[in-house]
């Protein structure tokens, strides 16, 4: 569903589609032969070009979680050596299968709705007071204590500001930051729509600008 969604935006946007491929645990080991098959060496044995050409691919989006799946393309993207963008999920910050910094050196996109910046003084202030509490440091990154109080500080403020008719006046809002997360957006709909992309700058998870 995740890679249908994204070939329709794409397409709306005039963006290139040149392959979309179903790839399972069984047919992984084809990831390689599609993306960094050599065909030119230099005189060192390395492979300076590919069947696809260096720098053809402008973003390659993986819509899996599964380790053996995404570090294959990571891998390959880094035998490649070019200008590809890489665009996956936060999910895969929580799996070892690749080190952190080749994510950074690749520039590694992340679809992140559970991200929070961990300088951000309100999420500061939370890890504090739940320490006090709990004598123990919530996980780093992805955690139900933080989302579920970002989420329960959102719906206390829209109760505030709209009463109880809070559930149909948020879909009219465009966007609402959040307390220590990213931000909600339940405009025509049921679900959060705003999903932030980050990526490592200087060893941080950083959110990518819209700009």
């Amino acid at each position: 569903i995740m890679a249908a969604s994204f070939i329709n935006v794409a397409k709306e946007l005039d963006i290139k589609i040149s392959l979309s491929e179903p790839v399972t645990r069984e047919t992984a080991s084809r990831i390689p032969n599609i993306l960094a098959s050599p065909v030119e060496f230099d005189k060192w044995k390395k492979p300076i070009e590919f069947k696809v050409k260096r720098n053809s691919i402008g973003c390659i989006y993986v819509a899996t979680d599964n380790p053996l799946i995404f570090s294959k393309v990571i891998n390959s993207v880094e035998t490649r050596n070019d200008s590809v963008l890489v665009v996956g999920s936060e999910a895969w910050l929580k799996d070892n299968s690749v080190d952190y910094s080749i994510y950074e050196r690749l520039d590694v996109s992340f679809a992140a709705p559970s991200y929070t910046s961990v300088s951000n003084f309100p999420y500061i202030e939370f890890r504090r007071k739940f320490i006090e509490h709990h004598g123990s440091f919530p996980s780093t990154y992805d955690n139900y204590a933080k989302t579920g109080y970002d989420f329960m500080m959102y719906i206390g403020d829209a109760l505030a500001t709209y009463g109880t008719s809070f559930l149909e006046e948020i879909k009219k809002v465009d966007f609402s930051p959040g307390s220590i997360s990213a931000g909600y957006s339940f405009k025509n709909s049921n679900n959060n729509q705003f999903v932030p992309f980050i990526r490592f700058q200087g060893g941080e998870l950083q959110q990518v600008r819209k700009d």
